[in-house]
């Protein structure tokens, strides 16, 4: 979406004029994910640029996204792609279940008569021809403040713990449980 390509754009460093030019094809690649495009490239991208690439599509949790695209362009030989692949495959079922998690638990808190506000994370991702293909590593829920005491209650009861609040924003609250939710 375009929020991720700029958030990268200003991660990879291109507004400090400091992208180079793997940072810019890894944006290009990027972007024709996003589009649901074919990518293009003259030629077959070299190891070092394919590693780089992928290093950082996995820094910024869009490996399966750009594995797919860069899959015909790999310099790798069979086994090496097979095992991206198989890594690309994890990715998406982990991405896949913790989904499935957040939804029994947004449908369990909708049942106990709350009505929290699902944003960014999982709704965004359905913006992507292929929402699977982009991860995210937590859910965000906007609550009422007066319902504050009554999320925590009824989260604790579904076996999530908060975390302690170390961030600035005294209003923003964090909750895990063992499973990886």
């Amino acid at each position: 979406t375009y929020c991720d390509i700029m958030a990268l754009y200003s991660n990879l460093g291109f507004s400090k004029g400091r992208a180079t030019m793997t940072d810019r094809l890894f944006l290009e690649i990027l972007k024709t994910a996003i589009n649901g495009e074919d990518f293009s490239y003259s030629g077959i991208l070299s190891r070092e640029e394919t590693e780089e690439i992928l290093k950082t599509a996995e820094l910024h949790r869009v490996f399966p996204l750009v594995f797919d695209k860069v899959y015909g362009n790999c310099p790798y030989d069979e086994r090496e792609k097979e095992n991206l692949k198989k890594r690309a495959k994890l990715m998406i079922l982990q991405q896949s279940l913790r989904e499935e998690g957040f939804l029994k638990l947004y449908t369990e808190l909708l049942r106990k008569g709350l009505k929290p506000v699902v944003v960014k994370g999982i709704v965004c991702r359905y913006l992507y021809p292929n929402p699977e293909f982009r991860a995210s590593s937590d859910e965000d829920l906007l609550v009422d403040a007066e319902d504050m005491e009554l999320y925590d209650k009824i989260l604790n009861e579904l076996g999530l713990r908060k975390q302690e609040n170390g961030k600035e924003n005294p209003y923003e609250f964090s909750y895990f449980s063992d499973d990886g939710l």
